[in-house]
């Protein structure tokens, strides 16, 4: 019985030494995130891999930055709140992709390895 038990703890461990072992999936890339507050100063930036099939949006929540969406609409969602900083009646997170403004909503947002997206907080009622 003690013979048994050897030979399964010694299969466990190896097993387990197995999986420590095994390389993780290789990402198909990487996009840089940058968030800046409305004043254009820095709260954060962070690379952040992405998978094939990942969506825009996906990437996003996996930055860990704190993004959060409003519910599904007619154009998908809306970035809500970043790192913690919400939005007051008359802001709006506004997102660019390799220094050009985006034309499209985070939720049809296409990306590619060494994309670099900035999000800042813009007040639509100020000129």
């Amino acid at each position: 019985m003690k013979k048994i038990l050897f030979i399964f703890v010694l299969g466990f461990l190896f097993l387990g030494f197995l999986g420590a072992c095994t390389p993780k999936a290789a990402s198909d890339g990487s996009i840089t995130i940058t968030v800046l507050d409305i004043n254009g100063e820095q709260l954060g930036s962070k690379e952040v891999d992405f998978f094939k099939g990942d969506t825009f949006v996906a990437v996003l929540e996996r930055s860990n930055m704190g993004f959060v969406f409003s519910e599904p609409g007619q154009w998908g969602v809306s970035v809500l709140e970043i790192y913690q900083v919400t939005l007051g009646t008359t802001e709006y997170w506004s997102h660019s992709v390799n220094g050009n403004y985006a034309t499209t909503g985070v939720s049809s947002q296409e990306f590619e390895d060494g994309d670099v997206f900035v999000f800042q907080v813009i007040d639509w009622s100020i000129s």
